[in-house]
């Protein structure tokens, strides 16, 4: 699970999680969800949880004047985004089930 705080203004790169869904917690603040496949944007506030599903560009905004606070993310882990972003090894792979 992610915790990201995103400044007033912010937003995240416009990405795609292949083989995961994104599931999305907004603990505070007020922006926007781009649905970037559909040319759709929803807006969410503290309290919503939105629903991203498996290969559908998408970014996430805190474009409504406030910071924005969330939780969640891809389900099952995204090892190509975690691998991208440092926070896994290059060679790193899933645990066999």
């Amino acid at each position: 699970m992610n915790y990201v705080r995103m400044e007033a203004g912010e937003a995240n790169v416009p990405h795609v999680h292949k083989e995961s869904e994104d599931t999305i917690f907004i603990l505070e603040g007020r922006g926007t969800i781009k649905d970037l496949d559909h040319d759709r944007a929803l807006p969410f506030e503290a309290g919503d949880a939105i629903h991203v599903p498996v290969g559908l560009r998408h970014a996430v905004c805190a474009d409504r004047g406030s910071p924005v606070v969330s939780v969640g993310g891809p389900a099952p882990a995204d090892l190509h985004l975690l691998r991208a972003v440092g926070a896994l090894p290059k060679d790193a792979t899933a645990p066999a089930l």
